[in-house]
Parts: structure tokens; sequence; C-alpha cells
């Protein structure tokens, strides 16, 4: 009777720390937070003011790990000539879809 009961909190154990893992660490949201890639982001800024703005930015500066919240609202900076101008970005969707507005 004692080994039975030892076997089935065992395979409970087992159950629950999977169970844990697979909340905590494998589904983003829990103890996972997911952020937009720094570089990547930048890049894509710099790709819609050029294509979609024809704004020439000698360089695009984004804040690191932002991150990725549905509705969420930062700026990223280009510098456009001597000027370092913001370019106000929004989160649109939990899966990293975002909006550039034509810088000030």
């Amino acid at each position: 009777m004692l080994r039975r009961l030892t076997m089935v909190t065992a395979a409970t154990s087992v159950v629950a720390v999977a169970t844990v893992g697979v909340l905590a660490f494998v589904t983003p949201g829990y103890l996972v937070h997911r952020v937009f890639d720094t570089a990547a982001l930048q890049r894509g800024v710099a790709m819609v003011l050029t294509r979609d703005f024809r704004v020439d930015a000698a360089a695009v500066a984004c804040p690191g790990r932002v991150p990725v919240t549905s509705g969420l609202r930062f700026s990223c900076n280009a510098l456009v000539g001597a000027d370092q101008l913001p370019v106000p970005v929004r989160v649109l969707n939990s899966t990293g879809t975002y909006q550039v507005s034509r810088p000030f």
C-alpha cells in the first residue's frame, strides 16, 4: 500500500512539474514575455520611413526590450539630416505587427 501511494505521489508530482513548465516557459505571457528584436525593429521602422513616407533617415534608434503588447505605444528616434525626430510606433497585436507613423 505504501509503495502504491509513493508511485501515485511521484506520478502526480511529475504531471504537476510538467504543467508548470509548460505554462511558465513555453506559453508566452506567464513567465516568458515576448519582446521585439531591437535591430529588426529599427530596420523595419527605417524601411517604412523610406518606403511609405519618403523620409531619408540616416539612422533609427528604438528602445531595447520593447514588449510585444497589443496597444502599446512607444517612440523610436530617426536621424534626418541634422535633426533627431521622434517616430511614433504602435503595437497592433500580440503577434508583433506594428504601425509606424510619420515623424514629427
